[in-house]
């Protein structure tokens, strides 16, 4: 199991500002858990503490568990968990338990206690602050409870150069990148 280390509330922004894909992960009011990936994520604030907020179908579950528990928690995979975010797009969670069907191993956040994938670099717990719907989809925003990075991943920021830090960046159309070298 991981070691996860506190990142200050203020500086959560800091683990997503490369723009990597996160998955979104959730529980119903029935203890149903959920995880989405979601490629359009954007820390927005970070003072007193991080706000940041994501866009989603929604219909999706993750948004629907979301709204309704007033919570979330962003994971940030790294980029040896491609399978993982390809296989979360098979399905929906209204449907199906995603956690079951593909054999995610997981450990509870430390406030929500929801499922962060073993594997994922750093997460962020949220509370819901507004989620404002436009046709098919919504703009969720949040404000960061609490923040941890795995050790060697983060120092002052997510180190996403290094391998051992590695995000996913999602390009459209089942295509996806990962950040190279830093460019001083």
């Amino acid at each position: 199991m991981a070691i996860y280390l506190n990142v200050p509330t203020n500086e959560a922004y800091k683990l997503l500002s490369s723009g990597a894909l996160i998955l979104v992960s959730t529980s119903d009011i029935k203890g149903n858990m959920d995880i989405a990936p979601i490629a359009w994520q954007c820390p927005v604030d970070d003072e007193p503490v991080t706000k940041l907020l994501f866009v989603t179908g929604f219909k999706n579950k993750a948004y629907v568990n979301a709204k309704e528990k007033g919570k979330f928690v962003i994971c940030i995979p790294h980029a040896n968990q491609m399978q993982l975010v390809r296989d979360l797009v098979k399905c929906s969670g209204f449907e199906k338990n995603k956690f079951e069907i593909f054999d995610i191993e997981y450990s509870l956040s430390e406030k929500c206690q929801y499922p962060v994938p073993n594997g994922c670099m750093a997460y962020i717990e949220c509370k819901l602050i507004r989620a404002i719907e436009e046709e098919s989809m919504a703009i969720v925003i949040g404000e960061v409870i609490i923040a941890k990075a795995i050790k060697g991943c983060y120092r002052d920021r997510l180190i996403s150069e290094k391998e051992m830090a590695k995000t996913i960046h999602f390009l459209g159309k089942d295509r996806f990148f990962q950040p190279g070298d830093l460019i001083d």
